[in-house]
């Protein structure tokens, strides 16, 4: 699958996505490059699942962008790692839903990444988490 370009990467389709997570989510996630996952499209995005991205590297995560992010299904960033949160790049974060984050994946933050929440991401936010927030930042 890393040897597909952009315009063959893009038109994969939500049950195409959904074979590759079900019949491989350790070993191809575990190696995706940011570039292939930043080239799908959002209806391939959304039909990734947590079991095969929490696979994903940091440092992939680290290269994903804000288009993707923007268009990563709810229960996907639910299971996000502390890890992986630690490590979304200022800019993808404007995209990030953070408000299904658990309190634990808010505390994964760093100081910049809060500073980077939009308003509309602050609002956003439940009680519980702004109370995480306050505690731990």
């Amino acid at each position: 699958m890393n040897a597909l370009n952009k315009s063959q990467i893009l038109v994969i389709g939500a049950k195409q996505m959904a074979a590759i997570c079900s019949a491989s989510p350790y070993g191809f996630f575990s190696g995706v490059s940011a570039s292939w996952l930043n080239a799908l499209s959002y209806v391939a995005i959304g039909a990734l699942t947590p079991s095969a991205f929490i696979n994903v590297s940091t440092s992939t995560v680290a290269g994903l962008n804000l288009r993707f992010m923007k268009y990563l299904p709810a229960n996907v960033v639910q299971g996000l790692s502390q890890a992986q949160i630690a490590n979304i790049s200022l800019d993808a974060l404007q995209g990030l839903d953070v408000s299904v984050l658990t309190s634990t994946q808010i505390d994964a933050f760093s100081d910049s990444q809060l500073n980077q929440l939009s308003l509309g991401q602050i609002a956003s936010l439940n009680a519980a988490q702004v109370a995480e927030i306050a505690l731990k930042h």
